[in-house]
């Protein structure tokens, strides 16, 4: 497979041959094809020589076996066409496209790898390992990754990180590219396929764990799964349609058969902790809609929020800009002190790049909880989360509304570094990022403090010293600790 590359600044083409099923039919086609061609040439010689052709007959007949032969080698390619307009596909997929091969990008829901027929494929059939497009109007295309290289794979996500940013990718999609880009090049045209197993394996290899497949009803049909769109540790999430045809995502959690009362406890937990989510309304939280258990799995249904996650944004355009990252941190600050302001205060306990999502409309929103976290934690005794992003007290056991604080700092090292902070440290994004201020550094050092007392008492206080930052010239170290 060949990534013809960006063409005209505004046009980027992959073109491969198939090694689909249909790809022995598309040799048959242009065989017979060929073979009709000479059949209607010789008929054509016979008859002229016997008194004269029927040249319309012969006319229709070549024709047809021209246009067969034709057919057959659009077939035996596959071919993806990107513009700033639109995403075209060749015929090839016109059947799992139900005939609209011109799709707009907003008609994208979702990209995603996924993994299909474990039951009757091989154990090493890297085959069925796919990239799933699915298309909100209709239809999808799935190619098998053993058949894209990494520029194939990375023309991809040029196109679609330029004109596609209304689609969601999934988090493995985006770690796999960034760990191309960033491993040894002479031998990732082999490897493709054995990453993405590693990233799998990275989230399921501690559990039984089978995402579901999509189509699937939950709820009494009152969600159908569209596409599974990132998964980690224990739990998956899901692009899913509701009976009212609004786009939900469902996130979903699998446990090991614990001791029962340890079972019972996390349950009720979850329930209780569900039920206040279900509560919250702020326009920049995606909103808890309901939760419900089925075939053993426990399920929270939140907003759809179309956009960019953090982590997408920096893994494919690099660090921020301070001034950047100071307005996303007041937004973020702001809404955790929504949370903390509830009765009782509402812990995040996942704060982190994933969980934040840069919306249409330039706005930030977050997207998931930790409740179903928690829920794991108290039925496995396992902490649940990403650790370079955890508090040291939530390492115990013991989170507080300062843990979110701890949780705000990491990621906003994140946003100015592009790197995941050292777990349990304190972190200054300028050790990493000279470019970032004094006054910025030691701003996030303070709210990753690992002594609980030395960091900020409450989100209105770092609200108050973003807006001192926003506002000077950060010439001068700003204290972020009352007086």
């Amino acid at each position: 497979m060949k990534a013809i590359g960006q063409q005209k600044e505004e046009r980027i083409v992959l073109r491969w041959h198939a090694n689909s099923a249909l790809a022995p039919l598309c040799q048959i086609i242009s065989l017979t094809s060929i073979l009709s061609v000479l059949t209607v040439f010789a008929v054509g010689v016979l008859k002229s020589l016997s008194g004269g052709p029927d040249w319309p007959l012969l006319i229709g007949l070549f024709s047809l076996s021209l246009l067969s032969a034709i057919a057959g080698k659009q077939l035996a390619y596959n071919k993806i066409t990107m513009t700033k307009q639109r995403i075209e596909f060749s015929p090839a997929f016109c059947f799992s496209l139900i005939f609209k091969c011109k799709r707009k990008w907003t008609d994208i829901g979702a990209i995603a790898l996924v993994e299909e027929d474990l039951d009757s494929a091989p154990e090493d059939d890297q085959e069925r390992r796919l990239l799933h497009f699915h298309f909100s109007s209709g239809g999808f295309v799935r190619i098998p990754l053993a058949e894209l290289t990494v520029a194939d794979l990375d023309a991809l996500f040029r196109g679609s990180k330029r004109w596609g940013s209304t689609a969601v990718m999934a988090p493995e999609l985006i770690e796999l590219r960034r760990k191309l880009v960033a491993g040894p090049s002479p031998s990732m045209n082999l490897s493709l396929t054995t990453l993405w197993e590693k990233e799998l394996q990275a989230h399921f290899t501690t559990s039984t764990f089978v995402p579901l497949a999509a189509g699937t009803q939950l709820n009494h049909n009152r969600y159908r799964v569209i596409s599974q769109i990132g998964a980690g540790g224990l739990s998956a999430i899901y692009l899913a349609r509701a009976q009212n045809s609004k786009k939900v995502i469902l996130k979903e959690l699998v446990l090991h058969k614990s001791s029962e009362s340890s079972m019972d406890k996390a349950k009720e937990l979850f329930k209780r902790e569900s039920s206040l989510l279900i509560k919250l309304d702020h326009p920049q939280i995606a909103r808890v809609h309901d939760y419900f258990t089925e075939n053993g799995r426990d399920y929270l249904v939140l907003d759809y929020i179309p956009g960019q996650s953090l982590r997408q944004l920096v893994d494919t355009e690099g660090p921020r800009l301070e001034d950047k990252v100071l307005e996303w941190a007041n937004a973020i600050a702001g809404i955790l002190q929504y949370l903390h302001s509830q009765s009782p205060p509402v812990i995040h306990r996942d704060l982190s790049p994933e969980n934040l999502v840069l919306g249409e409309d330039g706005k930030i929103y977050l997207i998931d909880f930790g409740a179903a976290n928690e829920f794991a934690a108290n039925a496995t005794g396992t902490l649940i989360g990403k650790q370079a992003y955890i508090a040291p007290e939530q390492f115990r056991g013991k989170p507080v509304p300062a843990s979110d604080i701890y949780s705000l700092g990491a990621t906003l090292y994140f946003l100015l570094t592009g790197q995941d902070p050292e777990a349990i440290s304190e972190s200054n994004p300028q050790t990493v990022n000279k470019s970032v201020s004094i006054e910025m550094g030691n701003f996030v050092a303070a709210l990753t403090k690992l002594d609980l007392e030395q960091r900020p008492e409450n989100c209105s206080l770092i609200l108050q010293k973003i807006a001192e930052l926003r506002a000077t010239d950060r010439g001068a170290v700003i204290s972020i600790r009352e007086n």
